[in-house]
């Protein structure tokens, strides 16, 4: 079953790209008997504004979308967590206590996210309850998995390139120990990490609705000086 998803983040009204997105996710899953599924980012701490996840529904609704809705992402972060912890005990990730402004001094590539994080706290010595952040040991990973790829209906089948990641962390703690890992935040990296066989997705799909007008929050795209 082909399964779609939107997922946006409650930080600021929806705008023509949103809805772009969502309609082709829509249109896509549905002509293909599939489910268009709607999940609600509401983990970037005091940007997130509850109040936004109601206009979002009232703006799919006036574009014409049936969707199911799944738990928002913050009510899963113990399964993040827990699936940190697991992670941790396969040795996938290592304390990194480097800065952003650090690893973009050391870095000695760039990938399309930024500065490829040099590998410095990879075999460091770290004090126990030092603050750091949790990073997934990519070679050591890709090792398990083997190659990684997906399939683009329109180039066909993508090689996965998570070596060239910038300087996201799977994670982050106040500290290194475990007991306070439950403070951890996790990001969008972390579960990426995690896919092994193909996704499929498709921007093929298209749509005649259009989205100006609507008596929502959905605003028009920003205007670019030439």
């Amino acid at each position: 079953m082909v399964v779609t998803r939107f997922a946006p983040s409650p930080n600021g009204p929806l705008h023509l790209g949103h809805a772009f997105s969502a309609i082709a996710a829509h249109d896509l899953a549905k002509a293909r008997g599939g489910r268009f599924v709607l999940r609600i980012e509401d983990i970037d701490g005091a940007r997130s504004r509850p109040e936004l996840a109601d206009q979002f529904r009232a703006d799919l609704a006036w574009l014409g979308l049936e969707w199911d809705e799944v738990a928002r992402q913050s009510a899963r972060i113990a399964s993040y967590e827990a699936a940190a912890r697991r992670l941790r005990e396969a040795g996938l990730l290592y304390p990194c206590r480097c800065t952003r402004a650090e690893i973009a001094g050391a870095a000695v590539a760039t990938g399309p996210d930024g500065p490829v994080y040099p590998g410095t706290c990879r075999s460091a010595a770290i004090a126990r309850g030092e603050p750091v952040a949790w990073r997934l040991d990519v070679g050591e990973a890709l090792r398990r998995t083997g190659p990684l790829s997906w399939i683009d209906e329109r180039k066909g089948e993508q090689r996965a390139r998570p070596e060239l990641a910038g300087v996201s962390a799977s994670l982050r703690t106040s500290t290194t120990s475990p007991a306070n890992s439950g403070r951890a935040r996790c990001s969008p990296w972390s579960a990426s990490v995690q896919l092994s066989g193909p996704v499929r997705r498709s921007a093929s799909a298209t749509s005649s609705r259009q989205a100006t007008g609507s008596p929502g929050a959905i605003a028009p795209p920003r205007q670019v000086p030439g």
